[in-house]
């Protein structure tokens, strides 16, 4: 490996994204093949993808929160003095904390509800539909601790270069 350059590490949430979102462009690129070569359309690709597309944008969220990419989170605390910075900070992550808390609630009784009653995808051969809701509270719950993860990475590193700051 060259100097200079290192391996980046994925989590487990990445590679996940990474096959789900891979499988969506070949059942999209299928799909219209066939609407435009066999003028069908393949029926079960739209109702797979809509089931995909909550499994990425809940495994999604953890990874922006863990890469540091979410602009919510500095736009407004890096207007402020660095002192107050982490006031903010902690704020936001308080507020995302209990807002993935609801969605974690209130996904796993869904799931529990689709298990329960045993609600299948007609278009998807009549599959269970927790098997794809169940990423609701998942993502939530990892979202919840890529947040903390962050936030308390942040804190130690800020009290780091304070004390710094104030040695010098």
């Amino acid at each position: 490996m060259p100097k200079g350059k290192t391996k980046t590490k994925y989590s487990p949430e990445e590679y996940i994204v990474a096959i789900v979102m891979t499988l969506m462009l070949i059942l999209c690129f299928a799909n219209v093949l066939s609407r435009y070569i066999l003028h069908l359309p393949l029926l079960f690709t739209d109702a797979l993808l809509g089931a995909l597309f909550p499994m990425v944008t809940f495994l999604g969220a953890p990874i922006v929160c863990m890469r540091k990419r979410n602009p919510a989170f500095t736009l407004f605390s890096d207007m402020l003095p660095r002192k107050h910075q982490k006031y903010v900070e902690l704020l936001t992550t308080i507020a995302s904390v209990i807002l993935f808390s609801f969605l974690l609630y209130y996904g796993t009784m869904k799931t529990l509800d689709y298990y329960q009653y045993n609600t299948t995808i007609n278009a998807l051969n009549n599959a269970p539909r927790w098997i794809f809701s169940v990423c609701i509270p998942v993502g939530a719950l990892l979202y919840i601790w890529r947040t903390i993860q962050v936030s308390v990475s942040a804190f130690k590193e800020r009290t780091i270069s304070g004390a710094e700051e104030d040695e010098r």
